[in-house]
């Protein structure tokens, strides 16, 4: 994949080894075990809300699409752990506002945008 598309300065199409080690350096903190474990408790109230929300879903006649959950709960994690804020997808109603869309249509032409 080295060099694919003429990104031979990639982080991602790094073949080298020595190379890729210096251009992962900078993001090794933050997936530490130490960084994560203190993220923790981040992590569980938003499985606790997910399941509250699930729990409290009663709407007569609609069904709950769980992977409309675990999308929106995936996207507050991310969101909250790499930025600092996250979007309360997990408040939607159904869980409906989520990034699976945006994701998916990314991926359709991703390979062209590197």
């Amino acid at each position: 994949m080295s060099g694919r598309f003429g990104a031979n300065t990639m982080t991602f199409t790094t073949a080298k080894s020595d190379l890729h080690a210096v251009r992962r350096a900078p993001l090794n903190p933050m997936f530490s075990k130490r960084s994560i474990a203190k993220f923790e408790p981040v992590i569980q109230e938003k499985v606790g809300h997910m399941c509250k929300c699930i729990s409290n879903f009663k709407e007569p006649g609609e069904a709950l699409v769980l992977s409309n959950a675990f999308n929106a709960y995936a996207g507050d994690v991310i969101t909250e752990y790499c930025f600092g804020f996250c979007y309360k997808h997990l408040e939607s109603p159904g869980f409906k506002e989520n990034f699976h869309r945006a994701f998916m249509a990314v991926s359709a032409f991703g390979h062209l945008a590197l």
